[in-house]
């Protein structure tokens, strides 16, 4: 799901589309005005969001089966 979720946000994972949409934007020094990372987020963002998600749920259910 992290992945998916990353892809979909982020140029379907594709760091050769990013840097092109980049370059359509900013035009061929676009290394001068914007970063790479700025555009383009980590993957680890949206594992550590799906395990948050994952654990409240983990969580509801055991509140939910103790009463």
């Amino acid at each position: 799901m992290a992945e998916a979720m990353w892809a979909a946000e982020n140029f379907g994972g594709d760091q050769n589309k990013c840097m092109k949409w980049l370059e359509e934007v900013y035009g061929r020094n676009w290394r001068q005005v914007t970063k790479f990372s700025d555009h383009m987020a980590d993957v680890r963002e949206y594992y550590e969001y799906v395990l948050i998600l994952d654990h409240q749920r983990q969580w509801e259910n055991a509140k939910n089966s103790i009463t």
